[in-house]
C-alpha cells in the first residue's frame, strides 16, 4: 500500500497538493475468487489559487479472477453444453472533481468506465445463454454537507 504526498504548495497542509495512492494484493488462486487486485490513483487538491478547496482525482481498479474459477466456468460450459462467459478480470477507470460550493458543502461530479463488470459474468437479467453483463459507463454526482 502506498499513500504519498508528492507535492505540497507553499502554506498547504498534508491533504493539499498532489497525492498518490495505491494498493496491491495477491491471494492463493486455489481458494479465492480473485487472486490479484490492484488500485491506485492521483489526487490534485487545492492547486488552483482561486479554488483552494477543490480537488480533481483519477483512479483505476483491476481485479483478476483466479485461473481455477475460470477453469470451473469452462467445465460448466462443457458439461451443461450451454454457452456462458468465462470470468477473467474487471477493470475500471474513474475521474472526479470535488467542487467546494461554500464551506461545508461540496458537489462531486464523476465519470467512470467499467470493463467486464463482475469479472465478465453472465447477465442475470437476460435469459439468452452466454450473454454477459456489458461494459458500463457511469456518470453521476455526489454531494456532501457537513454541519
Amino acid at each position: 500500500m502506498i499513500d504519498q504526498q508528492l507535492y505540497r504548495p507553499q502554506g498547504g497542509d498534508a491533504n493539499s497538493g498532489i497525492l498518490l495512492f495505491g494498493r496491491v494484493s495477491a491471494s492463493p488462486g486455489d481458494r479465492n475468487l480473485s487472486d490479484f487486485y490492484a488500485d491506485g490513483g492521483v489526487i490534485f487538491n487545492g492547486l488552483i489559487p482561486a479554488r483552494p478547496d477543490d480537488a480533481f482525482g483519477v483512479s483505476f481498479l483491476y481485479t483478476h479472477i483466479s485461473h481455477r474459477v475460470r477453469g470451473f466456468d469452462a467445465d460448466t460450459v462443457l458439461f451443461r453444453n450451454l454457452p456462458a462467459p468465462l470470468r477473467g478480470y474487471e477493470l475500471s477507470f474513474e475521474a472526479n472533481y470535488s467542487i467546494a460550493i461554500v464551506p461545508g458543502w461540496t458537489v462531486q461530479p464523476m465519470f467512470a468506465f467499467v470493463k467486464n463488470p463482475g469479472g465478465n459474468i453472465q447477465n442475470p437479467l437476460n435469459p439468452i445463454p452466454g450473454e454477459r453483463i456489458k461494459d458500463a459507463t457511469l456518470i453521476g454526482a455526489r454531494s456532501v454537507i457537513r454541519y
